[in-house]
């Protein structure tokens, strides 16, 4: 099976579900890699092995790391609404100023805050 590494949203766990005639396999990790053209399938670039095992990457976490993370998701999503409203204004009243989009990007990179 492949799920999310539990620790990385960004790469995969490939995981050995069952055998009845041997033992399982280590599980691998790997990232994918997206493609290069329109409608092309991704590549996935294999990073090594995990110590993850197929029932690590379906257990539920508990009540309590459930409500932290769904906190910690609601903190995120309040900030970035907050940073891109801000950033809007930001664009605005340049506009309102007389400063072109470009100027403004070039201003933000010529100062550093990229």
């Amino acid at each position: 099976m492949v799920g999310l590494d539990p620790q990385d949203d960004t790469r995969r766990v490939l995981a050995h579900v069952k055998s009845n005639l041997g033992q399982l396999a280590e599980s691998l990790t790997f990232r994918l890699q997206s493609a290069a053209k329109v409608g092309k399938v991704g590549a996935g670039g294999l990073e090594g092995v995990s110590s993850y095992k197929a029932d690590d990457l379906t257990a539920r976490p508990s009540g309590e790391e459930r409500s932290a993370l769904a906190e910690a998701k609601d903190f995120l999503r309040e900030l970035l609404r907050r940073v891109m409203f801000a950033a809007m204004a930001v664009h605005k009243e340049a506009k309102d100023i007389g400063i072109s989009p470009a100027t403004l990007r070039r201003a933000k990179e010529a100062l550093a805050f990229v």
